[in-house]
């Protein structure tokens, strides 16, 4: 069993705190790259990660953009430099169980209850 599917099992729903964005970006995509368990599968966060891939999708770029390869791997990430819009859906998914592992930076605090 990977060691990130372990991890679930025994920990279950778990934020790791990262002093930077580019921390928790490094951390998240370092994970996802080495990830070998199984992708959450979840009609509510596909169709997320399918709405950023239409909005987001620059000159073909969107293969690039780590963020959505994280989520694409069952993970979250969260940080201040993320549009308010897209932390509350990560926050929501996380809060519902959708996923259950998220990097994140201090303003995961700011944003309790008022990322709108």
């Amino acid at each position: 069993m990977p060691i990130e599917d372990e991890y679930r099992k025994i920990y279950g729903a778990t934020i790791l705190y990262c002093t930077t964005p580019a921390k928790a970006n490094e951390y998240a995509t370092k994970l996802a790259e080495n990830h070998q368990g199984n992708v959450v599968k979840n009609e509510r966060f596909s169709e997320f990660i399918e709405h950023l891939k239409r909005n987001y999708n620059i000159d073909g770029s969107i293969n690039e953009w780590s963020f959505v390869n994280v989520l694409e791997m069952g993970f979250g990430m969260h940080h201040g430099k993320m549009p308010k819009y897209i932390q509350k859906e990560i926050l929501d998914l996380f809060n519902e169980g959708i996923f259950n592992l998220l990097f994140c930076t201090s303003t995961i605090a700011d944003c309790q209850g008022s990322c709108q």
